[in-house]
């Protein structure tokens, strides 16, 4: 999810799961309470993070705690991010 910010205010947000490859871990569904069957008819991983590319444009992205999540998108190639530690 994402959200985008102007003068403090909250314009317009991206939600969207993306079908997994494989079934998710035990771990993952007890830490998120997102199931397989939530997914099952989610887009694939390459729609979202096309959807997701169009959601961003060119604007900066901010992000807490995010090293998964850049690392992610980084191997995918689909958004060029720079990362300030």
């Amino acid at each position: 999810g994402a959200v985008r910010w102007k003068d403090g205010k909250a314009l317009e947000t991206f939600e969207q799961f993306a079908k997994p490859k494989g079934k998710l871990p035990p771990e993952i569904i007890k830490l998120t309470g997102i199931t397989d069957q939530d997914l099952a008819d989610a887009p694939s991983e390459q729609q979202t993070l096309e959807a997701f590319a169009r959601f961003v444009g060119d604007t900066p992205l901010v992000a807490h705690n995010a090293t998964f999540d850049l690392s992610f998108i980084r191997n995918r190639g689909r958004i060029r991010c720079l990362w300030r530690g």
